[in-house]
C-alpha cells in the first residue's frame, strides 16, 4: 500500500472507531438493562459466570495474535520471498491446535462444572451453564481460527473494513438476541447468537484476506526457528492476557464461588462501565500499532514514538476525564435507573476500577510500543507476579469484605505496578521521555477537576432526584468542561516541539 492509502485507511479507521465505539457505548446502555430484566439477576449472573471463566480458554492464544504484525513487519523486508506465507502457514497451524486443545480442556470443564459450582447453584442453574459453557467453548474455537486472518487484515492496515466489520457486529448482536429473549430463551439465546455471529464474521475474514488481500499460505520448509522466536516473543504477551483475566474475570470467578449469582451480577454491571472506559481507550492505539511497529522496525526513533504516545494520551486522557467525571456526578442515579436500585452497589464498584486504572488507559500506547522493540518482558513478569498476589488478596479480601473486597486486589496492582514501576520503565528502558508526556497529558486533567468538583458542589444543593434534573445538571457539567478545555487549549501550546522539551531535559 501507498503511504496515501496506508493514511486514509487510518484516518477511516479512526473514523470507524469513534463511529463503533458511539454504537457500543449506546448499545451497552440500551441493551444491559433489557438483559436485566429478561433475564433476571439468577440469568444474568450465571451467563457472567460462565462466561468470565470459558473466557479464560483465549489464554490458550499464547500472545501469537497479538505478535502477528510485529513478525509482518519483519518478513515485509526480508530477503525472502515466501516469508509472508510461510508466517501465514505456521500461524494457520499454531491456531488450528490451539482451537482444538480448546475444545479438549472445555470438556473437561463441562464435564466437572458440578465440583466447580455445585455448591452454590441450584439444579436448574446447573443444567444451564451446562448448554452455556458447550456453546461458548465452540465460539471460542472459532474465534481462534479467526484470529489468524483478522491478524493479516490489521497487519496491513485494512482499517476500514475491520472497523466497518466491527460495527457491524456490534449492531446485528443485540438485534438477532432480543427477539429470542422476549420468547423466553434466556441467556442461552445470548450465547446462540455470538455463536452463529462468529461463523458469519469468519466466513467474512477468510474471504477479504484470501481475495483482496491475496492472503497466501505455504506449509513446506516452515522455518522453525521462527516459531521458536514467535514462542519466545509471544510467551510474555500471554503473560499479560493471563494478568488480565486475573485482574478482570478473577473477581467475578471467586464471587460466584464464594458469594453467590447476585453478587457477580452487580460486580458485571460495574465490569460494564469499566469496559466503557476501556473501549475509549484502546479505540486509537490499535489504530497506530502497524506505525509503530513500522518506526520501530525501520528507524527506532524514540522521539516520534513518544510523540504519538503523547498525542494518542491526551486525546484518551481528555475524553475519559470527561465521562469519568461526569458519572461521579451523575452515575449514582444512572445506575438505579439504568440497572435498577439494586444495582446501586456498582457505582462506587465502578469508580473504584476505573480511577486507578486511568493511568493504564492513557499509556496504553506505551505497551504497543515497548512489544515492537521487543522489550515487553519486564512489564509481563512484574505483573505477573503482582497477579498471583493477587488471587490471594481477592480470596481474602472477599470472605472478609464480600462485595467490595473483589476489587481491592485489582486496585492495588495497578497503583504499584501501573502508577510507579512502569512509567519508571518507559523512561529509563524505553527511552520515552515521561516527563513531557505527563506534562502534556496532565493538562488534561483540569477541564475534568474543575467540572466534576463544581457539579457535585452543586448536586450537593440540589440533588438528583429526576430525569430533568439530571439532564440539567449533565449540560452544565459539559458546557463547564468545553470552557475551560477552550481556555485551556488557547493559552497552552499543547503540541510545541518535542525535541526541543528533549533536550532541555536531556534525555534524548
Amino acid at each position: 500500500m501507498t503511504h496515501k492509502a496506508i493514511l486514509t485507511q487510518k484516518q477511516s479507521g479512526v473514523l470507524l472507531s469513534y463511529l463503533n465505539l458511539i454504537a457500543k457505548n449506546i448499545v451497552t446502555l440500551a441493551y444491559t438493562p433489557i438483559l436485566l430484566r429478561l433475564l433476571g439477576q439468577s440469568q444474568y449472573g450465571l451467563y457472567q459466570m460462565v462466561n468470565s471463566v470459558i473466557i479464560s480458554l483465549t489464554l490458550l492464544d499464547l500472545g501469537f495474535g497479538s505478535a502477528y504484525i510485529r513478525f509482518y513487519a519483519k518478513a515485509q523486508v526480508s530477503d525472502d520471498p515466501d516469508a509472508e506465507r510461510k508466517l501465514n502457514g505456521l500461524y494457520l497451524l499454531i491456531f488450528s491446535f490451539l482451537a482444538l486443545l480448546s475444545l479438549i480442556i472445555g470438556y473437561l470443564l463441562v464435564v466437572n462444572e458440578s465440583r466447580l459450582f455445585g455448591t452454590t447453584l441450584s439444579v436448574s442453574e446447573l443444567r444451564t451453564t451446562k448448554i452455556l459453557m458447550i456453546m461458548m467453548i465452540l465460539n471460542v474455537a472459532l474465534t481462534f481460527i479467526s484470529s489468524v486472518f483478522d491478524s493479516n487484515i490489521i497487519a496491513h492496515s485494512q482499517f476500514k473494513f475491520q472497523r466497518s466489520r466491527q460495527l457491524f457486529q456490534t449492531i446485528i448482536t443485540p438485534i438477532l438476541t432480543i427477539p429470542l429473549l422476549l420468547i423466553g430463551f434466556k441467556a442461552i439465546s445470548i450465547v446462540l447468537v455470538q455463536t452463529v455471529v462468529t461463523v458469519f464474521f469468519l466466513f467474512l475474514n477468510v474471504r477479504f484476506s484470501m481475495r483482496k488481500l491475496h492472503m497466501r499460505f505455504y506449509f513446506k520448509k516452515l522455518d522453525f526457528s521462527l516459531l521458536r522466536e514467535v514462542f519466545v516473543f509471544s510467551f510474555f504477551i500471554f503473560l499479560n492476557q493471563i494478568i488480565d483475566q486475573v485482574n478482570w474475570n478473577l473477581p467475578s470467578f471467586l464471587l460466584g464461588m464464594l458469594s453467590g449469582a447476585r453478587d457477580v451480577a452487580i460486580f458485571a454491571v460495574a465490569n460494564q462501565i469499566k469496559n466503557i472506559f476501556i473501549s475509549l481507550s484502546t479505540t486509537l492505539s490499535g489504530v497506530f500499532a502497524p506505525e509503530i511497529n513500522e518506526i520501530v522496525t525501520t528507524s527506532d526513533d524514540n522521539i516520534r514514538l513518544t510523540k504519538i504516545m503523547t498525542k494518542v494520551g491526551m486525546m484518551q486522557s481528555t475524553v475519559l476525564t470527561f465521562i469519568l467525571g461526569g458519572f461521579i456526578v451523575l452515575g449514582k442515579f444512572f445506575i438505579c435507573v439504568w440497572a435498577g436500585k439494586e444495582y446501586k452497589d456498582a457505582y462506587w464498584l465502578s469508580i473504584i476500577l476505573v480511577v486507578p486504572f486511568y493511568v493504564t488507559l492513557v499509556q496504553n500506547t506505551g505497551y504497543e510500543i515497548i512489544r515492537a522493540k521487543n522489550i515487553h518482558q519486564f512489564r509481563a513478569v512484574v505483573e505477573f507476579i503482582f497477579s498471583l498476589a493477587n488471587i490471594g488478596i481477592t480470596v481474602f479480601a472477599i470472605k472478609k469484605w464480600g462485595l467490595y473486597g473483589s476489587v481491592v486486589g485489582t486496585v492495588l496492582t495497578f497503583v504499584v505496578v501501573s502508577w510507579l514501576i512502569m512509567n519508571w520503565f518507559y523512561q529509563v528502558r524505553a527511552k520515552l521521555n515521561m516527563f513531557y508526556f505527563w506534562r502534556k497529558v496532565g493538562v488534561t486533567l483540569i477541564p475534568g477537576a474543575v467540572s466534576t468538583t463544581y457539579l457535585l458542589i452543586i448536586s450537593k444543593l440540589y440533588p438528583i432526584k429526576s430525569i430533568v434534573s439530571f439532564i440539567g445538571l449533565g449540560c452544565i457539567y459539559t458546557v463547564i468542561f468545553v470552557i475551560v478545555l477552550c481556555i485551556i487549549m488557547l493559552t497552552n501550546n499543547w503540541f510545541d516541539d518535542i525535541k526541543k522539551y528533549t533536550n532541555r531535559r536531556g534525555n534524548n
